[in-house]
C-alpha cells in the first residue's frame, strides 16, 4: 500500500486506472485515501466507486465494506450508495 503516491509506480496500471488515480488528485483525495484504490487488482470501475464514496465523505471503515476486488463494480455501487443513504439521514 502507498503511504505517498509515487508516479512510478503508474506503469502497473491501464489507462483507465491511472485516469482514476488522478482523478483522486484533482479532486483533493490524499496520497492514503487513493491509496485505498490505488491498487492493480481493482479494475478503473471498482476504482471510481471507491474514489465517489470518499468524495462524498464516507468514513474509511464504511469504505472497507465494499473495497473488495471480489466485488465487481455494480455491487460495490450498490452497498456505496447503500451507505451514502443511511449518511443522509
Amino acid at each position: 500500500m502507498w503511504t505517498k503516491l509515487d508516479y512510478h509506480e503508474l506503469d502497473k496500471f491501464d489507462v483507465g486506472q491511472k485516469d482514476e488515480i488522478l482523478s483522486g488528485r484533482v479532486a483533493g483525495l490524499s496520497d492514503e485515501q487513493i491509496a485505498i484504490y490505488a491498487k492493480p487488482e481493482f479494475d478503473w470501475r471498482q476504482m471510481w466507486q471507491i474514489r465517489l464514496g470518499q468524495e462524498d465523505g464516507l468514513s474509511a471503515e464504511q469504505i472497507a465494506m465494499y473495497a473488495n476486488p471480489k466485488f465487481n463494480w455494480e455491487k460495490m455501487m450498490k452497498i456505496r450508495q447503500k451507505l451514502e443513504k443511511g449518511k443522509r439521514k
